[in-house]
């Protein structure tokens, strides 16, 4: 019973390092198509009446998600003209947006040639009265559409102050990005997925194999002990613990015969599907069968995902890993 536990404790270790290996190629890919950043930018566009199905036939929404983008807080997040942030708190999209909207509607009175003076930045330390009657002259000077109705619709429901306002837009806000941290879940889930997929098949983690391969109480040890030591490691490393724990890494040969490939894909499928599972998911099972061996801090989701529940919990508290 003792080395079935700890057979079974090895293959749960080496799903939770290719789950991780997985995860980190994953992250590399979202962090470099800047793919939460693009789904948080649709996703304004949406919120600030573009056209939901094609956001980017809305020219003039566009010009006021442009004055958005460029506001110095949004600066500070690291937006800039390549780059834009995966994730932006709703306190400072309000009041981006309260200062874009005075940007905004000032060029509109340009473009209409209606007599009326820029809107200047209000006087630091105005009182929160008189930033709200702007406010509200800023909504009516919007012309008639979605954003408009939309904004005077959250604002009749709150009390008559200015930080009434500001509340009023930041949960607006929130409960658009709950569905940004649902699409970036969904795109997520199919990356990791293929990404999954094809480093099952090339590192060829068959998990029929590896039980064989496990049988050695000391392959299976090195493989709990390296699962257990795997937070933060980089792929190479992953790797190479693999090996450590005596895991075949590579196809040293093919198989031969028919029934020796239904095998290696039934094999192949196995373990494609734990690795679907995440690494917490095979870390916190093996806490359970192997308690004593189990001392270190649970494999985190990517930064993206950790991001992107972040932005969850700001709607309410309930970011493979992927």
């Amino acid at each position: 019973m003792t080395q079935l536990l700890t057979i079974a404790g090895g293959l749960m270790a080496v799903y939770i390092l290719l789950a991780l290996i997985t995860s980190h190629v994953c992250e590399w890919i979202s962090a470099f198509t800047n793919q939460r950043g693009h789904l948080l930018e649709r996703a304004i566009v949406v919120l600030l009446g573009g056209v939901q199905r094609d956001p980017k036939r809305d020219d003039a929404t566009k010009e006021l998600v442009d004055h958005l983008y460029d506001h110095p807080l949004m600066g500070n997040l690291g937006a800039t003209k390549t780059r834009l942030p995966s994730y932006i708190p709703a306190r400072t999209f309000s009041i981006s947006l309260v200062s874009s909207l005075r940007s905004y509607t000032s060029e509109l009175d340009a473009k209409t040639s209606a007599p009326k003076a820029d809107a200047p930045m209000p006087a630091p330390f105005t009182a929160p009265d008189v930033l709200l009657t702007e406010l509200k002259d800023q909504i009516t000077g919007l012309p008639d559409g979605r954003l408009k109705r939309t904004l005077v619709t959250v604002l009749q429901s709150t009390k008559n102050d200015y930080d009434s306002a500001l509340k009023a837009i930041d949960s607006w806000f929130d409960a658009q990005m709950d569905r940004v941290s649902g699409a970036y879940k969904r795109w997520s889930g199919i990356v990791q997925a293929i990404i999954g997929l094809i480093v099952v098949v090339a590192l060829n983690s068959d998990s029929i194999t590896i039980v064989s391969q496990l049988h050695d109480a000391a392959n299976a040890s090195a493989a709990i002990n390296a699962a257990n030591s795997s937070n933060g490691q980089n792929i190479g490393h992953l790797v190479n613990a693999l090996t450590s724990a005596g895991v075949t890494v590579g196809w040293p040969a093919l198989p031969s015969g028919g029934g020796a490939w239904v095998m290696k894909l039934a094999g192949l499928a196995l373990t494609w599907f734990a690795v679907m599972m995440g690494a917490p998911f095979w870390f916190d099972l093996l806490k359970q069968i192997v308690p004593v061996r189990m001392a270190g801090a649970k494999p985190v989701a990517s930064a993206d995902e950790a991001s992107a529940d972040k932005q969850a919990k700001q709607v309410a508290p309930t970011v493979a890993g992927p």
